[in-house]
């Protein structure tokens, strides 16, 4: 029998695989098609149906035909997941991620984990230490960035390293209470032992294996999406 919720499901994921392999962000799509974040993950997780003037929209915008989101239909199998039967553990608003990183291919790597995780979340990105005091202890009036619910920060960073702004952090009663997860080149155990003793929620080593570190990334976002921070 053919399910509304199962369609759903199917052609947002044919709009979530063929902006990927375009290479586009949310943040590129939505643009063009003038919605929101939020709105274009909804369509993708299938959360929220795409009108027939969205798909085709959507299909001008990836360059495709309107077939191309059916094409398979047939012999598609939706999965099942928790959330599906307890509503109360799945995330009904957006975790909004900082993103500390100085290294552009890094960066690249970290941003395809955390699309491939497919949660709901908004990521914000900075590259630098002051920035990231600046944002969180708001000296400088922008409305760039939401106060983030969980920071993942590269430990190398420029001026002010992040064992440094993760020390910072955890001494302003104001901010101290954000989830920090270090991304470090460290192989000494005396820098990991240094950032949990300065309560770090996570440390994460990037070995040279780059699916291993993407796949640590994505496991560190499933957790504090789902078991720490499930209804913020």
């Amino acid at each position: 029998m053919i399910s509304e919720r199962d369609i759903g499901l199917f052609i947002g994921s044919r709009v979530r695989e063929r902006r990927l392999k375009l290479g586009w962000t949310l943040e590129n799509v939505c643009e063009k098609l003038s919605v929101s974040h939020q709105q274009l993950q909804k369509y993708e997780r299938g959360k929220t149906r795409v009108s027939a003037s969205g798909l085709l929209k959507i299909s001008k915008i990836l360059g495709v035909s309107i077939d191309y989101f059916y094409n398979g239909y047939d012999k598609f199998q939706p999965k099942q997941r928790p959330q599906d039967f307890v509503d109360g553990s799945s995330r009904q608003n957006p975790l909004n991620l900082l993103v500390v990183e100085n290294d552009s291919a890094d960066m690249m790597l970290i941003h395809k984990a955390i699309l491939d995780a497919n949660e709901l979340v908004n990521i914000y990105v900075l590259n630098s230490g002051i920035q990231t005091l600046d944002l969180l202890k708001k000296r400088n009036l922008t409305d760039r960035f939401p106060r983030p619910d969980l920071i993942f920060m590269e430990f190398s960073l420029p001026q002010i390293n992040g064992f440094q702004v993760l020390r910072e952090i955890k001494r302003d009663r104001d901010i101290q209470d954000i989830p920090i997860v270090i991304f470090s080149n460290s192989l000494d155990k005396k820098d990991l032992v240094k950032c949990y003793k300065n309560y770090a929620g996570g440390y994460i080593l990037k070995v040279f294996d780059s699916r291993e570190f993407q796949s640590q990334i994505k496991n560190a976002l499933v957790y504090w999406s789902t078991v720490f921070l499930p209804h913020m």
